[in-house]
This record gives C-alpha cells, structure tokens and sequence, in this order.
C-alpha cells in the first residue's frame, strides 16, 4: 500500500515538474483503402484485373500529452472499416455477344490502436495561417480484426440485371502490426482544439501466414479535444 501511494506521488510530482498538459477529444473520418504484397499483385495480374481503392471510415477518442511545446504523445483508440479489390471492366463474351464488368469487393473491420509521436511549429512563423499549428505525426500501430473479411462478387451487363454474391473469409491473423504517419494542422481555442490531419496506415503484418496480402489505407480526418 505504501510502495502504491509513493508510486502515484512521485508519478504526479513529475507530471507537474514537467508541466505536461493533456487533451482528450474525438475524432472521425473517411479513408481510401487497397491491399498490396506480391501474391496479391500476382492475383490481380493472373485475372487480367486493376487493383481498385474502396472508401471506408474511421471514428473513436483520443488522449494527448503535451511534453513541452514541440512534442507530444497521442494514443488513440479507432473504429475502422477498411476496404480492397479488383476490378475488370469491358470483358468481351463471344458466346453471348455482351461485354461485362466484373467486380470483387473485400471488406474488413478492425480497431486501430495507434501510439502517435507528434511534432508541431509555429504556422504564422511559415505562412499567415493565424495562431494555428502544423503537426507531423508517427508511429506505431496495432489492429485488431473484429469480424471475418467480408466478400462480395459483382458481375453486371448490358441487358441484365447485376448478378451479386456474398462470402466471408476468416483471417489466419487477428492481431496486425502496422505503422502510420501524417501532416495535419491544430486550430487553438480557449479551452481545447479543433484539428484536421491526413494520414497514411500500412498493415506489416500480412492478413494470411500464406499469402502475402496487406491492407492500406489514407484517411482524412477531423477532431475536437478539451483540455483536461
């Protein structure tokens, strides 16, 4: 009980030597996403395909602490869809005298942990931008997969109506290390901060032990936070 109580007094007697202020808030935001790794890409060539982005979304909270006036830390916690896929569009059927597009749609949801560095200057010391702050930010991610890929097929033609299927594909990997970084740019305000940032995620790990298949996405974002 005493070691717990020294531990909390020294804990807040350096946050308060340090003067580190913190922020909490939310955020959200759309996101463009397609897979990359060499077996997918060999996929994509073998069907004669183009490998298509798909617009997904993000939402959740996030926790900020500023070091000092440069620096500060930033976890966050995200709701994510994300999505991929390959698309063929003009294919001529002899047989049938028609052309068709066809379509194959892939969409997973995670949470996303990221761990953001984050480095800010001055904006009116670079452009006439007012009192607000350019923000660089880094770091590592992990994800979480909260259900099974979702896959949906399309075939369409003149003539017809689209012909649709739908499957799930369970992932060999739940768990996916990543990285992500981004530019954004702070807007101060008497108690707390309104942002927007533009960032850019990259699955390391792949969704497969024996397919080489990662997820990418960037996602544009806007956030409000209050000081604590």
């Amino acid at each position: 009980m005493k070691k717990s109580i020294l531990i909390i007094f020294l804990l807040f007697f350096t946050v308060n030597s340090y003067s580190i202020d913190f922020t909490l808030g939310a955020l959200g935001g759309a996101n463009i996403g397609w897979f990359s790794g060499d077996d997918w890409d060999d996929y994509v060539n073998y069907l004669g395909a183009d490998n298509s982005t798909k617009i997904g979304f993000d939402i959740g909270l996030f926790f900020e602490a500023k070091v000092n006036n440069n620096f500060s830390i930033q976890p966050e916690i995200l709701y994510t869809v994300i999505g991929g896929g390959l698309a063929s569009e003009d294919q001529y059927i002899v047989d049938y005298d028609i052309f068709i597009d066809e379509e194959l749609i892939y969409k997973v949801k995670i949470i996303t942990l990221p761990l953001f560095l984050k480095y800010r200057i001055e904006a009116g010391d670079y452009f006439e931008a007012g009192s607000g702050h350019i923000t660089f930010l880094g770091g590592p991610v992990y994800f979480i997969l909260t259900d099974d890929i979702n896959v949906k097929y399309k075939l369409t033609s003149s003539g017809y109506y689209p012909a649709i299927a739908k499957t799930d594909i369970e992932a060999d990997n739940k768990s996916i290390f990543g990285m992500a970084f981004g530019v954004g740019y702070d807007i101060p305000l008497k108690n707390g901060k309104i942002f927007i940032d533009l960032r850019y995620y990259r699955f390391i790990t792949g969704l497969f032990d024996d397919e080489d298949l990662r997820s990418n996405f960037i996602g544009i974002n806007l956030g409000y936070g209050i000081n604590l």
